[in-house]
């Protein structure tokens, strides 16, 4: 996923000749540097690529190059469009993409068999982190440029470390606190307009 803003970077400027400032790219370093930080040395460097992971780190991948080309295709239609008009076709064409893979097993469960628990965790998935996390992203995408919007995944591992420490199951360490530093430092610098000359 530390691929996304990357890819997203070179789309815009392949696709809209987005031009290349250094406040951006040093902010993407910035990023970069934090996020693969936090990822290489959290519990204890069990961070690995390897050929029982390539499966999986593949689908990884095409799912991060697939945003990518979203977040830049995206853009022309929020400047367009309301932001939920644009949700509404996104989950539509979604939902029909999906339905041919997903409703056979979806039919399958037994719902009460399922704890409050479970379903809640479901229902969480499904509007938090799915819906909401779409909405804000496309909303973003109105004021800001496709690549600023990307930067913003850096703050996932920031976030899952923050949670994990307020949870009990990891702790504040300097290297933390230095990678966290980082990643906010460069969605802010990717964030900022170069100043312009008078």
């Amino acid at each position: 996923m530390v691929s996304n803003p990357i890819a997203v970077m070179l789309f815009t400027i392949i696709v809209f000749k987005e031009q290349l400032t250094a406040l951006k790219l040093t902010g993407l370093g910035f990023g970069v540097i934090g996020a693969v930080t936090l990822l290489l040395f959290k519990a204890q460097g069990s961070f690995a690529i390897g050929s029982e992971t390539a499966a999986g780190d593949l689908m990884t991948l095409v799912n991060s190059l697939s945003w990518a080309v979203f977040v830049v295709m995206a853009k022309p239609y929020m400047q367009k469009y309301q932001t939920v008009t644009v949700m509404k076709w996104i989950f539509l064409f979604g939902f029909i993409y999906i339905c041919p893979f997903g409703m056979p097993d979806l039919l399958s469960v037994d719902w009460s068999s399922l704890s409050s628990k479970t379903l809640f965790a479901m229902a969480f998935v499904v509007v938090a982190t799915t819906f909401l996390a779409y909405l804000l992203n496309t909303y973003a995408l109105k004021a800001l440029s496709s690549s600023v919007v990307s930067m913003y995944i850096y703050l996932q591992p920031f976030l899952a470390t923050i949670i994990a420490i307020w949870l009990g199951k990891d702790e504040l360490t300097p290297l933390k606190v230095v990678s966290g530093i980082l990643i906010i430092s460069g969605v802010y610098l990717a964030g900022r307009k170069p100043k312009e000359s008078l």
